[in-house]
């Protein structure tokens, strides 16, 4: 995980290339951003922009730790049981915006 010394305003879950990208406009104008996904691939290839607002976490754990409070965080999975998954792994007292696609 990359540290940086100040504290995302913002996370977002799942960085597959759709949540990647918006984590990275995000980033371009000017927030500081958390990401974290359970896949270490798309974990690194968000580690290889080395951005200089993107804070890439490997822990569930960490990720929380990154982000100021009260946190705010975007879930960008595919819809189904992976969101009940997700939101089980994260702390109480965070700001749910969901962006998933349903067919």
């Amino acid at each position: 995980m990359y540290r940086q010394m100040t504290k995302s305003q913002v996370g977002l879950i799942g960085l597959g290339t759709m949540g990647r990208n918006l984590l990275l406009n995000i980033a371009d104008h000017g927030f500081t951003i958390s990401g974290y996904d359970k896949d270490t691939a798309q974990q690194e290839k968000l580690n290889q922009i080395g951005h200089k607002n993107v804070i890439v976490s490997d822990t569930v754990e960490s990720f929380m730790q990154s982000l100021e409070t009260p946190r705010k965080i975007i879930v960008l999975v595919p819809a189904g049981k992976i969101v009940d998954f997700v939101i089980n792994d994260l702390k109480r007292g965070a700001f749910y915006g969901y962006g998933g696609k349903r067919w």
